[in-house]
């Protein structure tokens, strides 16, 4: 509805068939208004002095909660998000870009009035600031209002530019630029292909030489008309072609009309070539078919690496990691490997899609774009790290591997460029505020865009600082640490090996090294660690000894003997050491001689309760309030109830390996030997486990994030899969790239800690 403020009369209904308006925000003309539908999943604009039907500015399969409007250096736009964590964002006039920073809902966005950023609220509490500043633009001259289509950085002072009937050399800082007219004109931007060295460039089957600032065309390249793919060899001087009748050739640059055919089992392929890679070592080339093959060619040889495979999808889009080696293609996304001569799928990312990838040399990330997006993607595991970039979408987005320059236009219509030398700052232009523990409900710019507020549930209004560049190194040798976790209310990390323990305040710096007892070493290498939420206590389970420490006091509070001898194995269980909530007692599990032992104990060293099992168990838990615990046989899984620890529920379940307690509930969340997820609820009578889905790989380690809501679990080749505990989806996964995973652990501060045998992580979730 629509009021005059001034009179506080009412006006006129915009619209009465909407429900569930989560967000609203007046153009700064005050002529239009934004709205962000919770129930119609859209974000409309409606014209204030009119009744015309309102436009649509982006659709998405689920709810906007917030939308934002300002101008942005003369450009009118728009920023919307939705409960999955979606970002739509672009001028008014345009469709919209997307970014994908989380997978939690955003409850507010704001635009900073005086840069080209915007800032967002997190219901996890955390405030991110999207930065879409360029390194770089420049007003490219003589376009005569053709829109810019392409544009490649050449050299230091130079770019290679493209209308759909021009090509042209722009010259840096004037814009100045020498066009040469064209016939015919292009449809589509991958007509486009300049060399390596940036001295030849194809266009449409058309070669041209750059000569005194000028591109001039040197000939055609051989049945022009029949040309559906052109990819450059590494070194600028040959290339690779592909043609409708499934033929490959290869040329030379500085011989267009004797093209060298390459030939496979003696005869070419027989469906039309839709995508070419070469790898960097200009050994091989993959090639995609319209009849879904997939192959990978020896240039040298002319014969295939590896049989051609069958792909769901026509493969359209690909690229060789540079780093690895391996073959990444698009829809869906997947990596290939070509080990004991077959061409395999080694991994595929359903939660991925992008239609073009371009190698940044030197490392293991690619480029990848897709319609509305733009990304650096990990080609470890496929993951997508969005670049917010002020693109407007009808132009090119191209990579320079020479200056690892990545150029477009922008909604101003300049040539725009970023560099990609430093992936760390390329990272840098999302930038994170740690935030509140809990939930972010609004945020909000000053009018001199210097200053961002924001309000939380605790209800205080914060002014933001910058991002924490706390030094994230540890006290001891990375690859001596046995043993680490990180405090849930506060980040603050505790590590442990046979010869030190130490802890470290990730936001301040402070650190300081924990007496051992006896001056060390431990008696019996470390097995689990624990630290209360406030981060006041620390403890950790050994092979014989239960040790507690006061942080703040830097001293060895506790030390019990739970074990009189050394046993003779440990086995690879997942041992616990745990505070109930009063900071009271302390409990343990573990498995010497491959049985079970838990116990309860006061903090003064006290035993109060003790239990044992002779026979093999796979695994023991006790609940937060030490009220119940779990035991995992090689055939049953049972719940005992405290004081006396009688059995209460007992199913049939082989060696249930891990077993985790949501803060919420009254049930369980285990892991069995088959890398099986299932929640029970035992305490409802007549349950039975559900069943969520099956791990890729063994499964290292697992943890629930402080609220209980998400499941980390992370598996032997350092992926770790996230799941939604209240539906059991698994919604996202990512490589952290650091090989088996230790221990992992989260503070609801915003940090979680990953543990590998050799190096100590501190993410940001």
């Amino acid at each position: 509805r629509l009021w005059d403020a001034r009179s506080g009369n009412f006006i006129r209904t915009l619209d009465d068939g909407l429900y569930g308006i989560e967000g609203l925000a007046v153009s700064p003309d005050t002529t239009q208004v934004a709205v962000a539908g919770w129930k119609s999943k859209k974000c409309l604009i409606y014209d204030l002095a009119t009744d015309a039907p309102p436009r649509v500015f982006a659709n998405a399969n689920t709810q906007f909660y917030a939308v934002d409007w300002e101008k942005i250096a003369g450009v009118d736009a728009i920023a919307a998000t939705t409960a999955e964590g979606q970002i739509y964002f672009g001028p008014v006039d345009q469709a919209p870009l997307l970014l994908w920073p989380t997978h939690r809902t955003i409850e507010d966005i704001v635009w900073d009035p005086q840069r080209p950023r915007f800032a967002i609220a997190c219901r996890d509490g955390h405030v991110e600031i999207h930065n879409l500043a360029s390194d770089g633009a420049v007003e490219v001259q003589g376009l005569d209002g053709e829109p810019l289509l392409w544009s490649q950085r050449v050299g230091e002072e130079r770019f290679a530019v493209a209308t759909a009937r021009r090509v042209g050399v722009c010259q840096l800082p004037s814009g100045q630029t020498r066009w040469t007219e064209c016939e015919p004109a292009i449809e589509h931007v991958q007509q486009i292909q300049l060399s390596p060295t940036g001295q030849r460039l194809i266009r449409a089957g058309q070669a041209f030489v750059l000569r005194d600032e000028t591109w001039v065309q040197v000939g055609e390249l051989p049945d022009r008309d029949q040309l559906t793919q052109v990819a450059w060899f590494p070194d600028g001087k040959r290339l690779l072609t592909g043609y409708r009748d499934g033929g490959l050739h290869v040329v030379s640059a500085d011989s267009w009309h004797h093209p060298e055919p390459v030939h496979v089992f003696g005869a070419p392929f027989r469906s039309e070539v839709v995508a070419l890679a070469i790898a960097a070592d200009s050994q091989l080339a993959a090639v995609s078919l319209a009849d879904r093959q997939l192959a990978l060619v020896d240039l040298q040889r002319g014969v295939p690496m590896a049989p051609a495979v069958e792909t769901p999808e026509v493969v359209r889009c690909m690229a060789f990691d540079e780093a690895s080696g391996s073959l990444l293609t698009a829809e869906p996304p997947t990596r290939w490997s070509w080990a004991d001569g077959q061409l395999q799928p080694s991994r595929t990312n359903t939660f991925a899609y992008y239609q073009e990838l371009m190698a940044i040399p030197g490392t293991s990330a690619l480029v990848s774009v897709h319609a509305d997006r733009c990304c650096i993607l990990d080609s470890a595991n496929l993951e997508l790290r969005d670049i917010p970039l002020p693109w407007d979408r009808r132009s090119a987005i191209v990579l320079d591997r020479a200056s690892k320059t990545l150029t477009y236009t922008d909604w101003w219509g300049r040539l725009a460029w970023i560099t990609l030398d430093d992936l760390q700052r390329v990272r840098q232009r999302t930038q994170r505020q740690i935030g509140r523990a809990n939930r972010t409900y609004a945020v909000a710019y000053s009018r001199d865009g210097d200053r961002l507020f924001s309000i939380g549930d605790d209800g205080s209004l914060r002014v933001e600082a910058k991002e924490s560049t706390a030094d994230l190194t540890v006290p001891m040798p990375p690859d001596r640490v046995s043993r680490s976790t990180i405090a849930r209310d506060r980040p603050v990390a505790f590590f442990i090996h046979a010869e030190q323990a130490a802890w470290k305040d990730l936001e301040s710096g402070q650190q300081g090294v924990l007496p051992l007892p006896g001056h060390g070493p431990l008696r019996g290498a470390p097995r689990a660690v624990a630290l209360t939420p406030d981060a006041h206590l620390a403890a950790a389970l050994t092979e014989r000894d239960l040790l507690v420490w006061d942080l703040a006091a830097g001293e060895l509070r506790t030390a019990i003997e739970v074990l009189p001898e050394q046993p003779e194995s440990f086995p690879t269980w997942y041992p616990q050491v745990a505070f109930d909530p009063s900071g009271q007692r302390i409990a343990s599990v573990d498995y010497p001689a491959n049985g079970l032992l838990a116990c309860i104990y006061s903090l003064s060293g006290e035993l109060q309760k003790r239990f044992e099992v002779s026979e093999t168990a796979s695994c023991g838990a006790w609940s937060p309030d030490f009220q119940w615990l779990v035991v995992g046989t090689p055939t049953h899984l049972e719940v005992r109830r405290m004081p006396t620890l009688e059995i209460r529920r007992r199913i049939a379940h082989p060696h249930v390996a891990m077993v985790l307690w949501p803060a919420a509930g009254s049930g369980i969340v285990f892991i069995d030997g088959a890398h099986n997820l299932a929640y029970w609820d035992f305490q409802s009578p007549g349950s039975n486990p559900i069943y969520w889905g099956n791990s890729d790989a063994n499964v290292r380690r697992a943890a629930l994030t402080p609220s209980g809501r998400t499941l980390l679990v992370a598996e032997t080749d350092g992926h770790v899969s996230f799941w939604q505990t209240a539906t059991g989806r698994r919604y996202f996964d990512h490589n952290f790239g650091h090989g088996a995973i230790d221990s992992i652990s989260l503070t609801s501060a915003g940090y979680f800690c990953l543990h590998t045998p050799t190096r100590l992580w501190f993410h940001r979730y």
